[in-house]
């Protein structure tokens, strides 16, 4: 026979709360749907492969740089304000403009806590100074605990939209940039990359490959397909014809298959234009990113140039071709093998020509 059930101490009951508490809130991150908002729409945003263990690091180094970008790219566009939130800490002008003027912190004095019959004795009747002033405390903190509650409630909706978030994934390696509207994750990416190669400085340290998408949705062939079209119609057009290559990436996902997916975006290439298929040296790369239950897609060009999205090959490419320039005797130094084994190749091209 068992014996009665020992009660739980203190210590162990608050560790099991939390355990509660930590398994509701990463509920979200098993299968990525903290991706989408708390109406199932996604938006666009950038999948970026980082240093394990620095993800909201690297998030947060590539948002600085995207930021500097908006102002050049968006000039004039700004996040849309929401309600601002009230702060729950209240400094000395606060209090004094709470006890004279409610209303200076959006009471109404109709509705502000009054003093009660206790009090009013308390300090008409004894007229202790101590005792007025514990009266007036009181019904100070009333109506300071109705502004935190205010501000509590206030909290739950985001005070100023912003441009970037970092949305952790739960998942090593792996970090989301969730992009506001009506910013472009794609045009932002290249921009990003642009800058890299001009100054052969990547300023991410933990960033590694980037994965710009258009729009992030569930990870089922009906949505695939509504935003394979939404976002395909957009480069394929009529006006030229482009060879593209279709590259499905699966991240903890068995619902679909890259063949699936294959079949399902070739379905949904427009009609119009010469378009083809090309497995080597295409035009376009059409890149659908699934991670768990949500998906993400975007058309990319010259993916190889730019060394597959990764900043770090981009600028360490920038550095030496760099160096490779001042050593060819230009800048008075002897010229490096490289060098040398590029002006040989140069003569011998020039020999079989004249032959």
């Amino acid at each position: 026979m068992h014996g009665p059930k020992r009660k739980l101490s203190d210590g162990v009951q608050q560790r099991q709360s939390k355990r509660t508490k930590k398994s509701g809130k990463d509920s979200g991150l098993k299968n990525g749907q903290n991706l989408l908002r708390s109406n199932g729409a996604g938006g666009p945003g950038i999948f970026l492969t980082c240093v394990r263990g620095r993800e909201r690091k690297a998030g947060l180094e590539l948002i600085d740089c995207l930021e500097e970008l908006v102002e050049t790219l968006y000039p004039g566009v700004e996040p849309i304000e929401c309600d601002e939130q009230r702060t729950n800490n209240l400094d000395e002008v606060d209090f004094d403009a709470l006890h004279n003027d409610v209303g200076a912190l959006g009471f109404d004095r109709e509705k502000a806590p009054q003093m009660t019959s206790k009090d009013q004795r308390v300090a008409t009747v004894d007229d202790d100074i101590e005792e007025q002033i514990q009266a007036e405390l009181r019904c100070m903190g009333a109506a300071t605990s109705g502004l935190d509650a205010e501000s509590k409630q206030g909290s739950r909706r985001r005070t100023k939209a912003r441009w970037f978030d970092v949305v952790e994934t739960g998942t090593d390696c792996l970090t989301f940039i969730a992009i506001s509207r009506p910013l472009c994750a794609v045009r932002l990416t290249y921009a990003f990359l642009d800058q890299v190669r001009s100054t052969g400085q990547a300023r991410c340290k933990f960033v590694q490959r980037l994965t710009p998408v258009v729009d992030v949705v569930r990870a089922n062939a009906g949505e695939l397909s509504s935003l394979a079209k939404r976002a395909l119609s957009q480069h394929f057009t009529v006006d030229e014809s482009l060879s593209f290559k279709i590259d499905p990436r699966l991240r903890n996902h068995d619902v679909m298959s890259k063949a699936d997916i294959i079949r399902i975006v070739l379905a949904a290439m427009p009609d119009h234009g010469d378009h083809r298929p090309q497995l080597t040296g295409a035009q376009r790369l059409i890149v659908v990113e699934v991670y768990k239950s949500v998906l993400g897609v975007s058309v990319l060009h010259d993916f190889e140039g730019y060394r597959r999205l990764n900043p770090q090959m981009i600028a360490e490419n920038t550095r030496k071709t760099h160096n490779v320039a001042e050593d060819d005797g230009k800048s008075g130094n002897p010229p490096s093998r490289v060098a040398l084994f590029n002006c040989e190749a140069r003569e011998e091209k020039r020999e079989e020509c004249r032959d």
